[in-house]
C-alpha cells in the first residue's frame, strides 16, 4: 500500500498517545479494510484518511483484477501461436 508523506504529517500533530493507534489504524484499513475505532482528535481526523485509503484499495484491486486479465489473455495467445 501507499504510504503518504500526508499521513506522517498529520500523524505527528496527533498526541503521542494516540499517534501508534492512528499508524496502525493506517495500516490496518490498507491492508484488511478493517475500519478502526479511534477516540479523541484521531477519530475527528480519520474521516479525510480514509477517504484517501478506500479510494487507493479500490484502485489497487482493480489493478490486479487488469493484470491477472491480461496474463490469462497473453497465455491464450501465446498458445493459439503454438497452434
Amino acid at each position: 500500500f501507499t504510504f503518504f508523506k500526508s499521513y506522517q504529517e498529520t500523524a505527528n500533530k496527533l498526541p503521542e498517545n494516540e499517534r501508534l493507534k492512528f499508524y496502525e489504524a493506517i495500516i490496518n484499513m490498507s491492508l484488511t479494510g478493517e475500519e478502526p475505532k479511534l477516540d479523541g482528535i484521531s477519530e475527528i481526523i480519520w474521516p479525510f484518511i480514509r477517504d484517501v485509503i478506500v479510494h487507493c484499495r479500490k484502485k489497487a484491486m482493480n489493478g490486479s483484477k487488469d493484470a491477472i486479465q491480461k496474463q490469462t489473455e497473453s497465455k491464450m495467445n501465446a498458445n493459439q501461436k503454438l497452434n
